[in-house]
């Protein structure tokens, strides 16, 4: 998403490491036990558990930050120069995989966009026919074709508010999004390799393997997640439901096309390349 915190800087094995893995450790215990004894604390609580969460799951980005000293960072899902708020479209993100698919592209890399720069459709479209189906549909799009990580929580930047995908979106958007993440998530696991390779943050690739099972875990977890989200989301949101459908099903057939057809051998071919 949009960087509010600075400008990139990278960090490698040399000066700061014994300091980084000492306010590393020191992050993932403030992360995962947030001050949760007062009500004011407790709003903050689910967003501390998803930082605390993504910071141990990321061990070696956790010792070595690449970023700001962050192991994690706000990411959003609809970007905002694509019209994306700051209000529930907040996905918690390791470093890494912002950068990746925030500025790694363009003209530095052969055939691969900045994944974000690619809106999926034109601001004159309206696939959702409704403001809550447009968002919705947007949201579970980009997130299930670019975000690696599986989106259980949606946040807010800048405070503690935070929803359910079940809940927020609606039924079409939940079957949307974990299809999408599926057929998708091949070239995102391919195209973060090659990001970590080609900008040799080799220690980073012990993360990667790492967070293979988990993302497996996440996404069958995430599966029948949104599989209740498909009940939940059409019960709570029936009007939205019935708007995203059109829209819904062609963003589905796209996702599954592009995922495995265009993105899938692009970004196998992007990891040879960064061999040669």
């Amino acid at each position: 998403g949009v960087d509010h915190a600075g400008a990139v800087g990278d960090r490698g094995w040399g000066g700061g490491v014994v300091m980084n893995q000492q306010t590393g450790i020191s992050r993932a215990i403030v992360l995962v036990v947030p001050m949760c004894f007062t009500e004011v604390a407790y709003a903050g609580l689910f967003k501390s558990i998803g930082k605390g969460y993504c910071t141990i799951t990321h061990p070696v980005e956790m010792f070595i930050p690449i970023r700001h000293d962050n192991t994690c960072e706000d990411q959003h899902l609809i970007q905002q120069q694509h019209r994306g708020s700051d209000e529930g479209n907040i996905s918690i993100v390791p470093a890494s995989s912002h950068i990746a698919t925030d500025t790694w592209g363009g003209d530095n890399v052969f055939m691969q966009y900045k994944v974000w720069e690619k809106k999926s459709h034109s601001n004159s479209d309206r696939w959702g026919m409704s403001s809550g189906a447009e968002d919705a549909l947007e949201q579970a799009y980009k997130a299930g074709r670019y975000q690696l990580e599986y989106v259980f929580l949606l946040y807010s930047y800048g405070n503690d508010e935070w929803d359910t995908t079940i809940l927020a979106w609606d039924g079409v958007s939940n079957l949307l999004y974990t299809i999408s993440w599926w057929t998708n998530f091949p070239s995102k696991y391919i195209r973060k390799l090659a990001y970590l390779i080609d900008t040799e943050k080799y220690h980073l690739v012990i993360d990667h393997v790492i967070q293979l099972p988990v993302l497996l875990a996440e996404g069958l977890i995430g599966t029948a997640y949104n599989s209740m989200g498909i009940v939940t989301g059409t019960i709570l949101n029936p009007l939205d439901t019935l708007n995203a459908v059109i829209g819904g099903l062609w963003l589905l057939i796209k996702s599954i096309v592009l995922g495995i057809f265009v993105d899938l051998p692009l970004t196998i071919f992007l990891l040879l390349k960064v061999f040669f």
